[in-house]
């Protein structure tokens, strides 16, 4: 019927008066003798549903009108059928798409929360656990249903402080910090099911949450054991190392002369050290270029030891100590006092230009069961022998030998000055 039309459209037309629809067809239909006939007629609504296909087709035969108006019909009808059809598709489809991402945001919310090594806790105002994520079972030994219901403050250790942290919370204890959102952050210690102590970082801010029935806090806990033994062993370190030289100070070389094992060979050696003139550096170029002689000459000791049991140390001043472990003889650690000797003679690079300095070095043994006060009076002895010969040199003293005094080897000019 539409092939039979001569350059035919399908037009609309709404009547002024309500609710009715004028469908025709504005093209030159043709007759049976041939003449083209105009065709426009207003119809009545037009009901496809009704009709069976027979009357439908009849309704689409050449020549007639009705047969347009049935077509525009029935277009407008299957056209919102298949509207109705696509925006069905279009929810169903953006209702699976929802549903996959919200599935994908549980998995990483579950990955979160089960592999995050933080404690997060969920507490209403009453300080009542009302959820914990499984970090608290490898973290402190508790497992997660243990502490649901609980009081939070049985948590921490020794009674800590409550305060009113938000809106009737009374659980934790006063913040030491606030974060740039408003939350509180404490170090603290907290109870492990063993009954050990363990150093954590606890941070705490207001949190609502209508679904869980929870209007309280969110806790997260960092438990910073590992942390806390790093800053307990730098702090030692510190307490033991001289702050310029960056070698064993006179505290950390003597609490290890204490412990040395003297019962059998290979033996220990002392080498006691001190820089010639040293205070002609200072007086002549400055303190800061003395530290600088300083700082270079223990990295050129330092880089002399045969292996990190070996100990290199700052007394004092200009006086260094460095400890042999596993000699065989006194000839031994004599060598190794003269290569450390020749070795600081070369020339230093300062601020101030080249300087050269010397070192006057004591070597002794220490004996069986020796006490390490006598060990390092005796070093010190040989030390001052060296110096009393010119400086510049190594003196060995066996362990046989009684030590000297100082006074006896040099005016008191001389003593501790150069």
């Amino acid at each position: 019927a539409v092939a039979s039309a001569d350059r035919s459209t399908i037009s609309f037309r709404q009547d002024r008066s309500p609710q009715v629809l004028r469908i025709g067809c504005a093209g030159m239909l043709r007759e049976a003798g041939g003449r083209p006939h105009q065709a426009f007629a207003p119809r009545p609504r037009f009901e496809v549903a009704s009709m069976t296909h027979t009357a439908l087709w009849a309704q689409l035969q050449p020549g007639r009108a009705d047969g347009w108006w049935g077509v525009a019909a029935a277009a407008g009808f299957l056209l919102a059928i298949g509207a109705g059809v696509e925006v069905f598709r279009r929810c169903f489809k953006q209702d699976q798409q929802l549903r996959c991402q919200l599935a994908a945001a549980q998995e990483r919310y579950q990955l979160l929360a089960v592999n995050a090594s933080d404690i997060v806790l969920l507490v209403d105002h009453d300080g009542q656990v009302r959820w914990v994520s499984p970090a608290l079972t490898p973290a402190l030994g508790w497992r997660a249903d243990e502490w649901l219901g609980r009081d939070l403050g049985d948590l921490f250790v020794g009674g800590t402080g409550i305060s009113n942290v938000a809106s009737g919370s009374r659980f934790l204890p006063p913040a030491e910090a606030r974060t740039g959102d408003g939350a509180r952050v404490v170090r603290t210690r907290l109870r492990g099911k063993s009954g050990r102590h363990h150093f954590a970082v606890v941070r705490w801010s207001p949190y609502k949450a209508p679904t869980l029935g929870v209007d309280g806090v969110a806790v997260s806990v960092r438990v910073v054991d590992d942390e806390e033994e790093e800053d307990r062993q730098l702090l030692e370190r510190r307490a033991r190392t001289d702050e310029l030289t960056s070698l064993t100070n006179r505290r950390g070389a003597l609490e290890q002369m204490r412990f040395l094992d003297r019962s059998s060979p290979p033996q220990t050696a002392v080498l006691w050290c001190d820089i010639d003139r040293f205070k002609n550096v200072n007086d002549t170029h400055g303190h800061a270029t003395g530290d600088q002689v300083l700082q270079k000459l223990a990295g050129r000791i330092r880089s002399s030891l045969r292996s990190s049991d070996d100990l290199a140390a700052r007394m004092g001043g200009d006086e260094l100590m460095v400890v042999l472990h596993g000699v065989r003889t006194l000839q031994d650690a004599t060598d190794i006092a003269e290569k450390i000797r020749r070795f600081a003679a070369e020339p230093i690079e300062t601020a101030a230009g080249p300087i050269t300095i010397t070192l006057s070095i004591g070597v002794t043994l220490a004996g069986p069961a020796e006490a390490a006060d006598t060990v390092l009076a005796r070093a010190d002895s040989a030390m001052y022998q060296a110096k009393a010969a010119g400086r510049n040199r190594v003196v060995a003293v066996p362990v046989a030998a009684s030590p000297i005094s100082p006074s006896s080897l040099q005016p008191c000019s001389e003593q501790r000055s150069g």
